[in-house]
Formats: C-alpha cells, sequence, structure tokens
C-alpha cells in the first residue's frame, strides 16, 4: 500500500524510526512484549504524523483564506477612495467658479463616499476582531422589537436618498437573548445592502415571524437587483467573489455578509437567502426566543 509517499500506509520516516525503535527493544531480553511496545510506538506515531498533516492542512485553509480577504480589501478599498479623491480634486480644482448649489451637491457626494469607506473598513475592523478572537460574546435578554426600530432609524437617511421606505411586518414581540452589538451589526448590513440594491422609489420589507415559541424568524425583502444562482451559491463565504455596485454605484464587497453569518451563527442562529434576478432578494435568519425572565 502507497500512500502520499508513504509505504504500507506509515510515514517512511516513521516506519525507519520505529522499526530501529523495535529492533532494539526485540534484541533484549522479553522480547515478546517489546515487540507489543515496538508497535505501540509505531500507532503513537502515525497519530502524531496524522495530528501533523491536519494542522498543516489547516493552516493552508487558513493562509488561502486570509490571501482571498486581503485581496477582497485591496479592490474594494480602491472604489470608493478613488471617488473621493477624484471629488477632492474637482473641489480644489473648481470650487472658486462652482454655485452655491453645486458646492452643496459635491459636499454631499464627498460625504457619501467617505461613509463608504468608513462602513467597509468598520466591517474590516468587526471581521479582524472576530477572527483573532477579540470580540467578547456578551449577550443580553432585549426586545427585539425595539432593536429592529433602532436599526431602521439608523439607515433613515440613505432611504430618504434614494426615495425608498422600509416596511415593517412584526409578529408579536419576543425577548430574544443575543450579544447587542452582533445583532445590530447584522440588521445593518442585511438592511443597507437592502436599500443599496434596489431601485429608488423602491420598498423594503422587514418581517418577524415567532416558530412555535422558540425561536424567531427575521426576514428583509427587497424588490431589487435580485441574483443568480452562481452568485448565491458564494454568499457567506470567501470563496468567490460576491462585492458588486448597487443600483446608483454603491460600492460594496460582500465582507458584511460574512459578518452576519459569523455573528448569527455565534447568537445560535442561522441566515439564508432566496432570490430571484431581476425581482430582489430576501435574506433571512433565526434567533432563539428567551423564555428565561433572568
Amino acid at each position: 500500500m502507497k500512500r502520499n509517499g508513504n509505504i504500507s500506509g506509515y510515514p517512511v520516516f516513521l516506519r525507519v524510526k520505529a522499526e530501529e525503535l523495535l529492533n532494539k527493544r526485540q534484541s533484549k531480553p522479553g522480547s515478546q512484549l517489546a515487540s507489543a511496545d515496538g508497535l505501540k510506538i509505531i500507532h503513537e506515531l502515525e497519530v502524531h504524523q496524522i495530528e501533523l498533516e491536519m494542522q498543516n492542512e489547516e493552516l493552508v485553509r487558513l493562509n488561502a483564506e486570509k490571501d482571498k480577504f486581503f485581496s477582497i480589501l485591496a479592490h474594494d478599498l480602491r472604489s470608493p477612495l478613488s471617488s473621493f479623491l477624484g471629488l477632492t480634486k474637482i473641489f480644489s480644482e473648481e470650487h472658486s467658479e462652482m454655485k452655491q448649489e453645486e458646492v452643496q451637491e459635491l459636499a454631499n457626494s464627498l460625504r457619501e463616499s467617505a461613509k463608504s469607506v468608513y462602513h467597509l473598513l468598520e466591517n474590516l475592523l468587526e471581521w479582524s476582531q472576530m477572527q483573532r478572537g477579540f470580540i467578547e460574546f456578551k449577550p443580553v435578554r432585549v426586545l427585539l422589537n425595539d432593536i429592529i426600530r433602532k436599526s431602521i432609524g439608523s439607515l433613515s437617511d440613505l432611504a430618504k436618498q434614494k426615495n425608498q421606505e422600509v416596511q415593517l411586518q412584526l409578529s408579536g414581540n419576543p425577548f430574544v437573548r443575543v450579544d447587542l452589538p452582533m445583532l445590530e451589526s447584522t440588521l445593518r448590513n442585511l438592511l443597507s445592502n437592502a436599500l443599496k440594491f434596489s431601485f429608488r422609489g423602491g420598498q423594503i420589507t422587514l418581517s418577524t415571524n415567532v416558530i412555535q415559541d422558540k425561536s424567531v424568524k427575521i426576514a428583509i425583502t427587497d424588490n431589487g437587483l435580485g441574483m443568480n444562482a452562481g452568485l448565491i451559491s458564494r454568499l457567506f463565504t470567501l470563496d468567490g467573489r460576491t462585492g458588486r455596485s448597487g443600483t446608483e454605484g454603491e460600492p460594496s464587497t460582500g465582507l458584511g455578509l460574512l459578518l452576519c453569518k459569523e455573528f448569527v451563527e455565534k447568537n445560535g442562529g442561522e441566515i439564508s437567502a432566496v432570490s430571484v434576478e431581476g425581482k430582489g432578494s430576501t435574506f433571512s435568519f433565526t434567533l432563539p426566543i428567551c423564555t428565561n425572565p433572568a
């Protein structure tokens, strides 16, 4: 039997070492016991080698993910930063000839470009802290609807800019035990994506559905660009690029969805997406309901 350069299922150097130890033991009195000890050594060395191989495979996987991550970051930071630099160039060269309304329009564009960069860096920081184990998990008991309304309020300016409406369809108001910053980050990323990939004047629906008093499903539905099956299959992973521009050229990296998956699963839930290209998407996730008042 030969496997990856190994003979009889054992790495060559381990077999040589084990056989040397076995020969030494067998040359001494009580060789029958020594033979059993030698076989045990072979087994232990093989187990150790398998552990090393698994560790190496994990390191290779982590390095590949790191490379993909920095590739995404380098590409997607360039776009909003280039836009920001272009706008500042226009302002520095032409501000003396601009009318007041033109200055105001440019200032608004600069603000939106800066917000895009900030949002990307915010997600980057959270992702980095999560991967390094620096984000402490601190679940608290909260009313879900309060957090939902707060998250929608924080994105009201973005909705107004595209004349969009966020409609609520809430089923009850269950208590959930969650890490609050993680839940807020998840809602913020999913809602901002829905606004980003919906058309001007569109409607986004956020609904909740209590499932057998055990969990609650939160769904965010838009009627925007939608996604094909290939793009859906790459969501929530670093295996392929999912970033694309919104309906009005808004930058997107797909990094926010990676955070959503990490945060939802950390809180004991699951996240998924369904979509029809050209008709819109629904992103939904579940959270366990907290029945313990403590």
